[in-house]
């Protein structure tokens, strides 16, 4: 996987190519859990030339930059520079390795997309999402959860220097053992720069930011 990354990286062809691939390789072994955070500037990440996430969370993994790899339909495959790697399916982490998350998948029975703004009655109604878990004995457990969207008004978040007008939307989701709230920042095309999802009991959660945009 990693041999694959480097052949795209190092595929560009321009006279700075070996600067750029440099420049990418460094961004994309940053993250990890000893080092002090770096910051990362417009002028950066605008040289990178593929998109780009950043995902922080709780528990291990403190941070982490990801490039995407795949693309399936609505899924989109990331990985990172030191093992990690996780699936968004419409901008919701279906899957995840490496976070000690073990979520292996995420069904969602709502019948609008989860980031419509559509801020109806109807848009209140509540839907199921199914999350499943790798146990130690490497069987499948599943939690569902009823989940309800709260729109929580319009902010502006800022990016690496970028800012945008968005819409707070907050998940709150129940079952008979565990609750959770997530939270997701989203502009008018119904594009999510920001989210902050639960991703494992304990809890655990992961704050991902699409540093740029895919």
């Amino acid at each position: 996987m990693l041999i694959y990354i480097v052949f795209v990286i190092s595929s560009c062809s321009s006279t700075s190519n070996f600067d750029r691939t440099k420049k990418i390789w460094d961004l994309y072994m940053t993250g990890n859990i000893e080092k002090p955070e770096r910051k990362l500037t417009k002028e950066i990440v605008d040289s990178v030339g593929y998109p780009l996430i950043e995902i922080k969370t709780n528990n291990i993994i403190k941070r982490q930059l990801l490039l995407p790899i795949s693309y399936r339909g609505n899924h989109i495959n990331f990985f990172s520079g030191s093992g990690q790697s996780l699936t968004l399916t419409n901008f919701l982490i279906s899957k995840t390795n490496g976070f000690n998350a073990y979520l292996i998948s995420l069904e969602t029975l709502d019948k609008k997309n989860f980031n419509s703004l559509d801020n109806s009655e109807n848009s209140q109604d509540k839907y199921l999402k199914r999350y499943g878990f790798l146990n130690p004995l490497n069987d499948i457990e599943n939690i569902d959860f009823l989940c309800k969207k709260i729109f929580s008004g319009e902010t502006k978040v800022e990016i690496v220097e970028s800012t945008y007008n968005v819409q707070v939307i907050k998940e709150d989701c129940i079952s008979k053992k565990i609750n959770f709230q997530n939270t997701y920042w989203i502009d008018s095309d119904g594009y999510i720069w920001k989210s902050n999802q639960w991703i494992a009991p304990g809890p655990i959660y992961a704050e991902i930011k699409v540093l740029k945009k895919f």
